[in-house]
């Protein structure tokens, strides 16, 4: 009788796992912020994908994204050419100009200065500068879209891993669906969505 109850409970876990969408089932912590793990229900369960949110700005009419690179610009103007105000949420990109979704820690330094390079600003976080690049596409009307998320994981290709950083209006996206939208002959398969930059290993 024992033996019966524990193969009816399997059963139940069974059922109850594959009646599963697309969920979110846990954070970590991370440097940077929280990521969460995302896990896709029938064949995508195989492939594990975090998400992570991509601190952006607006000036001028356009979005800066960090690069994750540190200015080396010495000798700099203490001067700023303009400030910010988080209005968005971590996930979203901001609708107006001198907005951001993203705090930053000094209250009375919370702006940025003009890049060295071109189509690039530099905004103080901690004891660093960091670079912010220029989202624009001349050929891609990018207001459409809602979010931007830096999204990695496994895919069902060749190259394993991948990390992404994407345009999006669905925040239930997955390193192998973004993999599977550019690489896959299947219409079915195609995403809306706008890769701003791809790291495989």
């Amino acid at each position: 009788m024992k033996k019966v109850s524990v193969l009816l409970c399997a059963a139940v876990l069974v059922i109850a796992m594959t009646g599963c969408g697309t969920e979110s089932i846990g954070i970590i912590g991370g440097s940077d912020g929280p990521t969460d793990v995302i896990v896709d229900s029938g064949k995508e369960s195989a492939y594990r994908s975090e998400k992570e949110p991509v601190k952006v700005v607006k000036v001028d009419g356009f979005w800066y994204y960090e690069t994750g690179e540190d200015s080396d610009t010495s000798g700099r103007c203490g001067t700023l050419d303009g400030y910010f105000t988080k209005t968005a949420d971590e996930y979203e990109l901001p609708k107006k100009d001198h907005q951001s979704n993203f705090d930053l820690k000094n209250p009375d330094y919370n702006g940025y200065q003009m890049g060295m390079t071109a189509d690039t600003i530099e905004i103080p976080i901690g004891d660093d500068w960091e670079i912010f690049k220029k989202l624009y596409d001349p050929e891609k009307d990018l207001s459409k879209y809602q979010y931007i998320l830096k999204v990695k994981g496994q895919t069902q290709y060749s190259f394993g891993e991948a990390e992404y950083i994407v345009l999006t209006n669905d925040l239930s996206i997955t390193a192998n669906t973004i993999a599977k939208s550019y690489l896959s002959a299947q219409s079915g398969d195609m995403l809306d969505i706008y890769l701003v930059s791809i790291d495989t290993d």
